[in-house]
């Protein structure tokens, strides 16, 4: 899918309104934030000392680069992922399925008349259809994105 995972870390604080002050905006590949988190966990207590009287915080944003969709939990990415890896689960329940019975009736088994067989098929059509719409969504978030 080319899903190029990055993070927006931004360093700030709310005032009394209680609007955002962003005081540091940083923008990494998600492994490079696991390497230098210490860089932020310092800038954030650098501001804190700055800021004594704030609340000085860290606010992580995770998303693709290339579509600029967010990638946290519910987001439309980790439902296209969760489709796909259904369609994974399903096809292979399928192919079990299919291999046990012949294993079992190796003569009289007929795929066009096994009940359960047209259940899982039933299953993977609509798991299937989830996936052509989370992929839709994908498109016009993309789309919705680019035009902002």
């Amino acid at each position: 899918m080319q899903v190029e995972q990055w993070v927006r870390v931004t360093v700030g604080y709310y005032n009394e309104n209680r609007e955002t002050v962003t005081l540091h905006v940083y923008d990494l590949p998600r492994e490079m934030k696991k390497r230098y988190d210490w860089v932020i966990r310092w800038r954030t207590a650098r501001e804190q000392c700055r800021h004594p009287r704030q609340s000085v915080v860290a606010w992580l944003s995770h998303y693709d680069k290339r579509t600029g969709l967010r990638t946290d939990f519910n987001s439309y990415l980790n439902k296209l992922i969760a489709a796909k890896a259904q369609i994974t689960k399903a096809w292979r329940c399928i192919e079990r399925h299919i291999a046990a019975q012949k294993a079992l009736y190796p003569l009289f088994y007929d795929e066009a008349t096994d009940t359960e067989l047209v259940k899982y098929r039933e299953k993977l059509g609509r798991k299937t259809e989830n996936c052509r719409l989370a992929e839709e969504n994908i498109r016009q978030a993309v789309e919705n994105h680019r035009r902002e």
